[in-house]
């Protein structure tokens, strides 16, 4: 398996415009990574509706990650250290979207476009979380092996920094 991270942002203190920066670069590494205009369109608006829930509801210091722990998956994550974790709905979650009053449906839309391939784990103590989703032109990943893919990764920085 050659997997590798690349940190796409990381913003000390997230600024309003940060999801138009990560919109942008998820979209060009995407297009690297051979990934077709409608997946590259559908990861825009989840890693929008992350980027945009961390600069409301988290708190900084904010980082963008994407990997490819398979062949042709893309696994991209939001950073935060908000305490605060967000509930993502079951899939499928079309009838479930909310009203339209503002706010509410954002986690639904990420749970739908992800085809149920997302997640939100904790960092540990008073760290925050990373919320997650995962891509592959072809099928649906594992979400299993995705979580277990962010846990790691997680579970490696905190024996790196001592924690």
């Amino acid at each position: 398996m050659n997997d590798t991270t690349d940190v796409l942002m990381h913003w000390a203190r997230l600024p309003v415009e940060g999801a138009a920066q990560a919109r942008a670069l998820i979209g060009c590494w995407l297009e690297q990574h051979g990934f077709d205009q409608v997946k590259r369109a559908d990861a825009n608006v989840i890693v929008s509706e992350l980027v945009t829930n961390a600069w409301r509801h988290g708190r900084s210091p904010v980082t963008v990650r994407a990997s490819t722990p398979l062949p042709r998956c893309a696994l991209i994550e939001v950073h935060d250290c908000g305490v605060r974790a967000p509930v993502l709905p079951a899939f499928p979650a079309i009838e479930a979207a909310g009203s339209p009053e503002e706010g509410g449906r954002g986690l639904h839309l990420v749970t739908v476009l992800a085809g149920g391939c997302c997640g939100v784990v904790p960092r540990g103590g008073a760290m925050g979380k990373a919320v997650w989703f995962a891509l592959s032109p072809t099928a649906v990943p594992s979400f299993t092996a995705m979580s277990a893919q962010v846990r790691l990764r997680l579970q490696r920085e905190r024996l790196v920094l001592g924690m």
